[in-house]
């Protein structure tokens, strides 16, 4: 197991937004492992470099089996389907699973949060913001999200239990919950006792602590602008990028009049729509000189992700998730994705090419400008461009 603090999800069954989240969440943070406790209709989502464990091999632990032997659902009368039942109870025995989970790999501490989060930032640089409090939270301080640490998470799952057995507190479980047909007795309202009990040094996540504030969850509207998106069925938080702005960019031609006379595409190798002398000026990249005067212009930087035509821009951010996030930095006339990468010609190429920005994005620095200003010039004397 890793020194770093791994991220945990935990999730039941398959569900469209998982591909989403278990995506982002290994490319803004490449450097630490993402786990995802599981069953088979999500075991899947290991192509996006996500660790799977199945949930269920920690079911014969004590711990698990004295909550689903003591554990009593409480649910108002329009929350009395099987599905209600089976679902508050995988709520609470998700706490379990985290738990074993991490007494088995020997972890004082993980990031863990619900599978609809989409983590937006590099999680190691928010951990020392969180050290010295004991929890971490979101959902308005009713659950217990973040950086969790083990001691705290051990605290929990106790009370848990012992909340199962006080007749008195379900009772008044079962009364409040009566005036409020809609609602169930969850892992929140444990939260809320434990809270009160043992009376943690705790935080929420979007505190702003020295300027800074992690933006929790972006199914959580907190007052911000939303759009509904058919993919996850629900609103989310509207993202804004600073640098997807339309420009002309300046080029030499290189390929036949009318070489797009039906609509846009991609150039291939060997394309017959290429002029003969359009091939020495891609093969020595001469054909982008022009874009000097973009640079002067302020359009694009030296160095970056590389400009792509609204076209094909509106088609990719529909087909491959979180596309739009190359347009965090300004554009350049090279980056890191065209020395790394061949020429994109299809959808799949450009997938791959994003994975080679967000890195870029993530890790930009002079040294890093500076090699890819090198491998560029190499590439202009050697002609290999294509």
């Amino acid at each position: 197991m890793s020194d770093k603090t791994p991220i945990v999800f935990i999730h039941y069954g398959d569900t469209p937004y998982l591909r989403y989240t278990l995506d982002i969440a290994k490319k803004l943070n490449p450097e630490k492992k993402v786990f995802l406790l599981g069953d088979k209709k999500n075991k899947k989502y290991k192509k996006y470099n996500v660790r799977h464990n199945y949930f269920s091999k920690y079911n014969k632990n004590e711990s698990i089996k004295k909550l689903n032997k003591n554990f009593i659902y409480i649910g108002g009368t329009n929350r009395q389907t099987d599905q209600d039942k089976r679902f508050e109870l995988f709520c609470f025995k998700r706490w379990f699973y985290l738990y074993e989970f991490m007494k088995k790999n020997r972890l004082n501490k993980c990031w863990y949060f619900d599978s609809d989060t989409l983590i937006l930032s590099d999680l190691s640089k928010e951990e020392e913001k969180f050290e010295n409090y004991d929890i971490t939270e979101q959902s308005n301080g009713s659950n217990m999200k973040g950086l969790i640490k083990i001691d705290f998470l051990e605290n929990f799952i106790n009370t848990i239990n012992k909340i199962f057995l006080d007749k008195n507190y379900l009772e008044n479980q079962k009364k409040d919950i009566k005036n409020n047909p809609n609602y169930a007795f969850c892992d929140m309202r444990a939260y809320s006792k434990f809270k009160e009990a043992s009376k943690p040094k705790s935080i929420m996540l979007k505190t702003i602590l020295n300027n800074k504030n992690y933006d929790e969850n972006i199914c959580q509207k907190d007052g911000m602008e939303t759009e509904f998106t058919e993919e996850l069925k629900r609103e989310v938080k509207k993202l804004y990028f600073k640098n997807g702005k339309i420009f002309e960019l300046f080029k030499f031609r290189t390929m036949i009049k009318d070489a797009e006379k039906n609509k846009a595409q991609w150039a291939s190798e060997n394309d017959n729509r290429i002029t003969k002398i359009g091939k020495i000026l891609r093969k020595t990249r001469l054909d982008e000189l022009p874009q000097i005067w973009n640079v002067l212009k302020g359009d694009l930087s030296f160095i970056g992700p590389r400009p792509e035509r609204p076209e094909f821009v509106e088609m990719l951010k529909k087909e491959i998730p979180h596309y739009a996030m190359r347009h965090l930095v300004k554009p350049g006339l090279s980056g890191w994705a065209q020395i790394k990468y061949p020429y994109a010609a299809s959808v799949k190429d450009a997938e791959e090419k994003l994975q080679y920005d967000l890195y870029y994005i993530k890790n930009r620095s002079m040294v890093l400008d500076l090699a890819i200003t090198a491998k560029t010039i190499a590439t202009i004397v050697s002609r290999q461009g294509r």
